[in-house]
């Protein structure tokens, strides 16, 4: 009999050891309270011989894992899920208990397209998700575009006849402070201007850059839709085509 014949799953030499039920000894492991060789294990499944030391850790507890909400500041082009992993997170953030199973069953309740940069959340949490759907909606938010190029002298005008009110932070950057509008409000940003509408075409593509407001709540789900009609008015009224 050759040693991978005598491996066990670790729950049930977690379970044999403590001893409990084998559901605690899953609860025990997935909560990252078992070493194998010194080493967490989190899966329970995962295979042990006899020969290798499994240890349970002092302030191991069967409470209830809660669901977690996630808050991601996600630079411009990373993958959102990416960014989770531990190889992607800090120092500083490594120091948070931060399981495995926080990885699962993720909601993404205010995705972002990779190019965007700005608040990414992801929920395990059913009441987290539908708050943000339901209110969200409501709730005025800021978002800023970084351009490049001139604009046409009456190019702010236009971009104020949009879903929300447009300024210039500095000479690079306009902010927009908007509301998710109607689909019919949608609809008609992504109409074209007339081409006397355009401005002089400037040298690169705008780059989207967005953050929800301080003090603020979280932007709602339908801010896909939102940042592309915005984008594409952003680049009408600049006089370049959209891409993606």
């Amino acid at each position: 009999m050759n040693n991978e014949d005598n491996t066990i799953r670790l729950a049930k030499r977690v379970a044999d050891m403590v001893p409990c039920s084998r559901r605690e000894a899953e609860n025990y492991i997935e909560g990252a309270y078992v070493t194998v060789d010194g080493e967490i294990v989190e899966e329970p499944g995962a295979r042990v011989a006899p020969g290798q030391q499994v240890a349970l850790s002092a302030d191991a507890t069967l409470l209830d894992i809660a669901p977690v909400t996630i808050l991601l500041n996600k630079p411009a082009g990373a993958d959102a899920l990416a960014c989770l992993l531990p190889e992607a997170r800090s120092k500083d953030a490594q120091r948070v208990r931060f399981l495995k199973r926080h990885l699962r069953n993720l909601t993404a309740c205010l995705a972002l397209d990779k190019q965007a940069s700005g608040l990414f959340v992801f929920t395990q949490d059913f009441r987290v998700a539908r708050k943000l759907v339901d209110e969200g909606a409501t709730v005025e938010q800021e978002l800023i575009v970084d351009v490049e190029g001139e604009i046409a002298d009456n190019g702010l005008t236009l971009l104020n006849q949009g879903a929300g009110k447009v300024s210039w932070q500095n000479e690079h950057r306009l902010r927009f402070a908007v509301k998710p509008p109607k689909p019919a409000g949608r609809q008609a940003m992504r109409r074209r201007r007339p081409e006397s509408h355009r401005s002089k075409a400037p040298a690169h593509r705008p780059h989207l850059h967005v953050r929800p407001a301080a003090g603020r709540m979280a932007l709602p789900p339908r801010l896909r839709a939102l940042l592309s009609a915005i984008y594409s008015r952003v680049c009408v009224n600049l006089g370049v085509r959209p891409q993606g």
